[in-house]
């Protein structure tokens, strides 16, 4: 029954998806390809790219190439695996082409970011600045940082929706708060960076220009035990001149529209 709900909306979304031409003879690269959000976005562009005989290029950012064959299937024209392991804080370089890269990698056990908080927050913090290190020397597009609700922090006002100014509180002495901490980091840098090189960076539908995020209102309060979940995703994006456009966008589904400058 998940297999047959999840294969109609990925048909869905290949039917319904209203920027394809968009995507037509372009390469987008994936990276956590084999995590929950990663796979479902290769599969999603795959059978867009079919559905619409785009020729499509999706490269599978993975770490494990016999895991990523077991759920994606083998490499093939539409279909490229490229290994790299954001944890080990080394350069981003895959050898093909990327117009649009998806930024999914990231921890995402509750307990590592108990256990292993220092290594969370470098693999988050370092995996985001050696994308937008590559990104600024091969003129990708856009690239769209999956985030997370937890980036709110605790949020004790459940009375009106959240917003895209609201800020809960984070304990920074709390190694559970790597995790969003390094994220909350990882957008920054989305908007820092850029900026520090004298290149445009754009937030996509901001109420506000100075807040980093991209969103319809939301009500959400953040986990606070090492046992909570974080499996809460969202994004943020960078395209043009030699650093791509930036967005963030906290709400899963995210807005496919984010992607484009």
């Amino acid at each position: 029954m998940e297999n047959n709900i999840s294969e109609r909306d990925v048909a869905e979304f290949a039917e319904s998806f209203p920027l394809s031409e968009a995507l037509r003879g372009k390469s987008i690269a994936i990276t956590g390809a084999t995590g929950l959000l990663g796979a479902c976005m290769v599969r999603c562009l795959l059978a867009l790219n079919k559905y619409r005989e785009l020729h499509l290029r999706v490269l599978a950012v993975i770490r494990n190439r016999e895991k990523a064959v077991e759920i994606l299937g083998n490499e093939c024209k539409e279909l490229g695996f490229y290994c790299h392991d954001f944890a080990r804080n080394e350069a981003f370089a895959p050898d093909e082409r990327i117009d649009y890269l998806l930024h999914f990698a990231a921890p995402t056990a509750s307990r590592s970011f108990v256990d292993q908080p220092v290594e969370v927050m470098n693999t988050v913090y370092d995996g985001m600045r050696n994308i937008l290190s590559y990104a600024r020397g091969h003129r990708l597009k856009s690239i769209v940082l999956a985030s997370t609700l937890e980036v709110y922090g605790t949020i004790t006002d459940d009375s009106r929706p959240l917003t895209e100014s609201d800020q809960g509180y984070l304990d920074p002495m709390a190694a559970r708060s790597s995790y969003p901490l390094a994220k909350r980091a990882a957008e920054g840098l989305c908007t820092t960076m850029p900026q520090s090189m004298a290149y445009p960076s754009r937030w996509h539908d901001s109420p506000k220009p100075s807040v980093p995020v991209c969103r319809k209102p939301i009500t959400a309060s953040s986990p606070s035990s090492p046992e909570a979940s974080s499996t809460a995703q969202t994004s943020s994006c960078t395209p043009q001149a030699s650093y791509p456009d930036a967005t963030a966008i906290r709400r899963m589904p995210f807005r496919p529209c984010s992607i484009f400058s």
